[in-house]
């Protein structure tokens, strides 16, 4: 078969595609696009994986930026094939893309929320104020970063619930993943006992759950921070990765309830008057 014979099959008495030319080119055109988003996803995993080790960003920062890129590279990829798939319909698309950036301009003006979400998002990105996989505090919510876009950012709450927050919304973010984070622990202690002896005790409990290659990080007991008619309280502070503080809470009043049990250290007595407690003070 010569090659105007096989070029007969696709095209018809004006030169422009059939059916069968336009069904085989959209079929060429898909399996293009998809094998050109898997080069450019690869090339642009490891342009920002190289770059990001240099700054030694967090994972959570590489995974944010890969995922951004991939959806950038994925959206234009698609313009383009829609815009050649025109083409085959004969479809002038320079008309198309003239009529289209008059709407452009038009809906510009009537979506300034989109674009705000926009800028936001780029703002966000390129500073890093928080990553996938962050636990973070914004426009009243807080959870932790499942996805971050250039519009919206999601954050799944504690109890599952998951969080669309348009960028424009995030006014103030409080990152508690970012260096080191305090674990806080408030005993109450029955005034009869000598507070000495309970420190002592105190200070010996905790000496197991000390970081000893960070000696700063603790746990350190603060001493006796308040007191009240009944007894007063003991403050005991410790410091630790981001997302470990929880953890180091738990082994700290353990231990402490532990060697308070161990050496009969007592807690404040409750009275109740009229159905009331009159004494305010609780282990935390």
């Amino acid at each position: 078969m010569t090659k105007q014979e096989i070029m007969g099959l696709f095209l018809n008495e004006e030169k422009n595609l059939n059916l069968l030319g336009i069904v085989v080119g959209t079929i060429l055109l898909v399996v293009a696009i998809q094998l050109l988003i898997r080069i450019f996803d690869g090339v642009a995993e490891q342009a920002i994986y190289r770059r990001e080790r240099e700054k030694k960003s967090s994972n959570g920062r590489i995974l944010t930026l890969t995922n951004i890129a991939s959806s950038l590279v994925r959206y234009g990829l698609y313009i383009v094939g829609a815009l050649i798939f025109l083409n085959f319909l004969d479809i002038n698309t320079s008309t198309l893309l003239a009529t289209a950036g008059v709407g452009t301009f038009a809906l510009a003006l009537g979506a300034q929320t989109l674009v705000k979400d926009f800028i936001t998002g780029l703002f966000i990105l390129f500073e890093d104020q928080y990553s996938v996989g962050d636990f973070v505090e914004c426009a009243t919510k807080t959870g932790y970063v499942q996805d971050v876009g250039v519009r919206v950012t999601k954050l799944r709450d504690v109890d599952g619930s998951l969080h669309i927050i348009p960028n424009s919304e995030i006014r103030v973010v409080t990152n508690q993943s970012r260096g080191k984070m305090r674990a806080k622990v408030i005993v109450s202690v029955d005034g009869l006992e000598n507070p000495k002896r309970v420190l002592e005790i105190f200070e010996k409990a905790m000496e197991p759950l000390r970081n000893l290659d960070r000696p700063s990080y603790g746990p350190s007991l603060w001493g006796v921070t308040n007191n009240s008619e009944k007894g007063y309280q003991i403050t005991i502070v410790g410091w630790s990765e981001a997302g470990d503080q929880y953890d180091l809470e738990f082994q700290i009043r353990q231990a402490i309830i532990e060697a308070m049990i161990e050496e009969n250290i007592a807690q404040p007595r409750w009275r109740f008057i009229e159905g009331v407690m009159d004494d305010e003070s609780v282990v935390l």
